[in-house]
């Protein structure tokens, strides 16, 4: 089951989204793996395995990457993985991806200062 802890990210990034929504602990994915991922092996994730991901994981996730997760998937992130977002990925998130962070007070100091800029901005459109 862990063999896909020491795969090769170029072989991670080469698997189709239906080889992807295989992988039974896909939170076991290196950072470089996850890095890789496009969007489409992104949302190919179950949903529910949303809720397992480690920090480090979500952290390696481009942020225009994870700019285009759907407000499903970030309603399952963890504490300790919303703490790990940095300000480029937070930068990125939309008003729905924000209003489905169960946790935005685990942000670091300079993300939660960008999560307030990206709200005014947005309740300035308003």
């Amino acid at each position: 089951m862990e063999q896909h802890r020491h795969a090769d990210p170029a072989c991670i990034a080469a698997l189709s989204p239906d080889q992807i929504a295989t992988l039974p602990w896909p939170a076991w994915l290196p950072a470089e793996a996850v890095a890789r991922l496009s969007v489409s092996q992104l949302l190919a994730i179950p949903v529910r395995l949303w809720g397992l991901m480690p920090g480090d994981w979500l952290r390696a996730v481009h942020p225009e990457r994870l700019a285009a997760m759907p407000p499903d998937r970030v309603a399952w992130w963890t504490a300790e993985a919303t703490a790990r977002l940095d300000a480029a990925q937070v930068r990125l998130l939309s008003p729905h991806q924000v209003a489905a962070l169960r946790w935005p007070e685990a942000l670091s100091a300079q993300a939660r200062r960008v999560l307030d800029e990206v709200m005014s901005r947005t309740n300035s459109l308003t």
